[in-house]
């Protein structure tokens, strides 16, 4: 928390002064201010991530959907680096009992293990599949980049081994992938080849008893910020007065009319005595908690949406969260469009 409420305020910022007009060195150092905050962030995930596991919740899902949610992520960021991202998704795969927020967190990790390996311009394929016995679906993340040296591909799932310079890396993210995937009885593995790139194949038992899906994959969104949202009435509750700042003037410039509690207490008040259409809402708060809220949106005003902006929030208290009606949740340091997105999407569902 005390790390990620800085990191979001100065992310924050440097991503809505990217909006505007800059000379080109200035746009640089913008942009190098969004990426070392991001680099942080995953960062201080992996180290707590493997300080504090947590037991996955899992639930049947389409592998193909939540793949692609996770693939819009990088778009934009593969596109600006002169990567290419390709797809190859089989049809009518039989679903998979996972962890949705686990594995995403895997898909992550491999997405930028593979920007990282490219010198542009490069490809990423991620492909999904089933066995021949469709006892099993397979998804494969490869990659046109560096490679891993045969000496080390032995190694590169053991806790803090890592390839990268000093600085670039933990060498916790592929220990953390490995363990989520052997905590879903699946299986990672490697084949690379120095000079050529990268494949990882993970590959997961289906769920029992499930019929196989239709769609290929997720209808595909528009990415950008809709347009201006006309006055739309949006709490923004955090207990970090700056985090409050750069959130309130992201919607205000989008159109929004914003308001701002500091506390759960101060929240409620302002929910008690107006009208608003969504709340953006932190977890751990003093006074009040984000989670004491929560409950209390649920029982009073049940058709409220609202969107979790947290830095430290444990994947308990996400699932409980999602479990009282949370539409989405966000994690500090938070890119400004995915934000505006999600509230977009948040509104548009009522």
């Amino acid at each position: 928390h005390e790390i990620n409420n800085p990191l979001a305020i100065i992310s924050g910022r440097a991503q809505m002064m990217l909006q505007k007009d800059h000379p080109e060195t200035d746009r640089k150092a913008l942009e190098l201010i969004v990426d070392q905050c991001s680099r942080a962030s995953r960062i201080l995930t992996d180290l707590m991530g493997f300080a504090r596991p947590a037991l996955p919740k899992k639930e049947v899902v389409n592998i193909n959907a939540v793949v692609y949610a996770t693939l819009g992520m990088f778009e934009r960021r593969y596109e600006k680096h002169g990567i290419e991202l390709k797809r190859d998704f089989a049809e009518r795969l039989p679903k998979v009992l996972v962890d949705q927020n686990q594995l995403q967190q895997v898909f992550v990790n491999l997405l930028i293990n593979a920007e990282h390996a490219i010198t542009p311009p490069g490809t990423v394929t991620v492909s999904t599949t089933a066995n021949p016995k469709r006892d099993k679906v397979i998804i494969s993340f490869s990659d046109t980049g560096c490679g891993i040296a045969p000496e080390h591909q032995q190694s590169i799932f053991e806790p803090f081994f890592t390839t990268k310079k000093e600085g670039e890396g933990t060498g916790l993210g592929l220990s953390l992938a490995y363990g989520i995937i052997e905590s879903h009885q699946g299986a990672i593995t490697v084949k690379s080849k120095v000079g050529q790139g990268t494949t990882f194949t993970i590959t997961l038992p289906i769920a029992d008893d499930v019929d196989a899906v239709t769609d290929t994959q997720a209808p595909e969104g528009d990415m950008e910020t809709s347009a201006k949202q006309n006055g739309k009435r949006v709490l923004v509750v955090d207990d970090e007065a700056q985090v409050r700042a750069v959130i309130s003037d992201a919607l205000h410039e989008n159109g929004y009319t914003v308001e701002q509690a500091e506390n759960g207490i101060e929240a409620l008040e302002k929910l008690q005595s107006g009208h608003f259409d969504l709340l953006l809402l932190d977890i751990r708060m003093p006074r009040m908690d984000g989670m004491a809220v929560l409950r209390a949106v649920a029982q009073r005003l049940p058709s409220l949406p609202v969107i979790v902006v947290t830095g430290l929030a444990s994947d308990e208290e996400i699932r409980a969260a999602q479990e009282l009606g949370v539409r989405a949740c966000v994690r500090k340091p938070f890119d400004v469009s995915k934000l505006l997105t999600e509230a977009r999407k948040a509104l548009e569902d009522e």
